[in-house]
């Protein structure tokens, strides 16, 4: 397709915007494809669903609706070749606004991936604590596992019959391994957010509010599946959580806003550190994640793993997955 006649400008923050003018002529082919379509799930009587005559589905479906279906038959090819033509790369869906009717303009918004500088990448580490634990914190966890049950000495006895322990000795050792095993995880979430926190702070990028905006909507999304599944009020979720709309709204920037520094930060270091996943261990990993599949679900395991939407995820995770490791062996 030849690109309509069309302005471009700088909005600064890796944003260009476009003004495109449709020919009369495109937008009246596609007008007549998009009313073909919009008759087609109508239900007229007296007509038959796609043989409703286009003056009849333009006053049923009113202009609003038309502009939309057209535009929804415009856009892809005008923003691919746009995209195309001005070798551009965008982060987030294009923003599109309406400027004018007659004739048809529109703005295309587009916004790439910003410049990313990390202030002392040298220093995004977490130091590493020495994980004990003492004699007094097996004590201390005994006595509270056991108080419920009356019982405030463990003896052999106890621990044989009440316990099924062959000895105090080998109840006090499994006890110190989970304590253990446990003061290993809780060191490790400590690491791994003192290392995401450095990180965003060390992100120098001016993020566009585009960019902040979508991750908003994607932010609104997951909570209202999370409300939708605890069965609970947007509004009572507030109250529960101590928010009032302005601070939620404050709430929900700030979240967005780290969500990218964090992403671009993240994208930063791995092409810094070489990082990368070679396809022989991405396949390794998912014929591992298939074994561990129950054989009636097998096969359409094996169909989703086949979508190359899902090994380019698999592949990102384990990419992330050994950045955080490198991160931590500093």
């Amino acid at each position: 397709m030849t690109l309509p006649p069309i302005k471009h400008r700088s909005l600064g923050h890796s944003r260009t915007e476009f003004t495109v003018t449709i020919a009369e002529e495109k937008r009246s082919q596609a007008e007549a494809a998009a009313l073909a379509k919009l008759g087609e799930k109508m239900n007229v009587p007296g007509f038959r669903p796609g043989k409703i005559p286009s003056e009849v589905v333009r006053e049923k479906a009113g202009d609003a609706s038309i502009l939309d279906a057209t535009l929804d038959l415009l856009l892809p090819t005008i923003v691919t070749d746009l995209l195309t033509e001005h070798k551009l790369i965008p982060v987030v869906p294009p923003k599109v606004a309406v400027t004018s009717r007659e004739p048809l303009t529109i703005t295309v918004l587009i916004a790439e991936k910003p410049d990313v500088k990390l202030k002392h990448a040298d220093r995004i580490k977490a130091e590493k604590s020495e994980v004990t634990v003492a004699e007094k914190d097996i004590d201390d966890f005994l006595v509270k596992m056991l108080k419920p049950m009356g019982i405030t000495e463990v003896t052999e006895e106890i621990a044989k019959e009440k316990l099924g322990m062959p000895s105090v000795e080998v109840l006090r050792k499994n006890v110190r391994e989970a304590l253990e095993h446990d003061a290993k995880d809780k060191e490790q979430r400590r690491r791994e957010k003192v290392l995401l926190d450095s990180l965003e702070a060390a992100v120098q990028a001016e993020i566009a509010d585009e960019l902040l905006e979508h991750e908003e909507r994607l932010l609104l999304e997951e909570l209202g599946q999370s409300l939708k599944r605890a069965e609970m009020s947007f509004e009572g979720w507030l109250k529960q959580s101590s928010l009032t709309p302005e601070t939620f709204k404050q709430d929900l920037r700030k979240k967005a806003t780290r969500r990218w520094k964090l992403r671009l930060g993240m994208e930063q270091l791995i092409e810094e550190l070489s990082i990368n996943i070679p396809d022989p261990e991405v396949d390794q990993r998912m014929q591992a994640m298939l074994n561990s599949v129950p054989p009636e679900q097998y096969s359409e395991a094996k169909e989703r793993m086949a979508d190359p939407e899902t090994r380019m995820s698999l592949k990102w995770q384990m990419t992330m997955e050994k950045l955080m490791e490198t991160l931590l062996a500093r």
